[in-house]
């Protein structure tokens, strides 16, 4: 079977951003390397649990996820007994994963539909759920003719070396989409209930019909 264009695209992409962030960046101080954030899995679902275990039962359900955008799109990836709710295990579990990794930066694009139209100028914020207590830098884009935003965390947070690269860190995020012509609602945005997950592992494209 053929592959898609859109298949052969972000494999490429995937590919590009690995073979630029293992170069050697430096003359003399050898391979430049982008650091995993550095937060810890037991400290993030420790805050996790803290902030979202609403009855205190131990576990985070749908419905306590919701406070959660991040963590509510990624429930299919961080349930690993199929329950339809997670324990600090399992989110320490997965993290630990992304950890081991040692994946610093990822490509990460969005593609921005309005009405089932894409939506130009959107300016799409990808900002790192509070749990994990700053150590993951936001992100951010605005999307082309086409809907599509390749998005990237502040140059201020990068490396001198790759301050040009277009890539964010892996992390659970809730996404905030606005527009400077468009009021879009609240829940796309001051109170969203978009999210998602960004690893090694997930798609490196997401979709938002609006």
């Amino acid at each position: 079977m053929l592959e898609s264009s859109m298949m052969r695209y972000r494999r490429c992409l995937l590919l590009t951003a690995i073979v630029s962030f293992s170069l050697p960046l430096g003359c003399q101080w050898g391979p430049a390397r982008v650091k995993m954030p550095d937060f810890d899995p037991e400290s993030v679902a420790a805050k996790a649990m803290s902030d979202l275990d609403s009855n205190g039962d131990g576990f985070l359900s749908e419905d306590e996820l919701k406070g959660s955008p991040g963590l509510l799109a990624s429930l299919d990836d961080f349930d690993q007994n199929g329950d339809h709710q997670l324990s600090s295990e399992e989110i320490v579990d997965r993290l630990t994963k992304w950890r081991r990794e040692k994946a610093g930066l990822l490509p990460f694009r969005c593609e921005v539909r309005w009405k089932g139209k894409p939506l130009k100028d959107a300016n799409i914020q990808l900002v790192a759920e509070p749990y994990f207590d700053g150590t993951i830098p936001n992100a951010s884009g605005v999307s082309d003719f086409a809907g599509s935003a390749e998005l990237s965390c502040s140059p201020d947070d990068l490396p001198e070396t790759l301050k040009s690269i277009r890539a964010i860190n892996p992390g659970i995020y809730r996404i905030e989409v606005t527009h400077p012509r468009i009021d879009l609602p609240a829940k796309y945005n001051s109170n969203t209930i978009l999210g998602q997950s960004v690893s090694l592992r997930n798609s490196n494209t997401l979709v938002l019909d609006l």
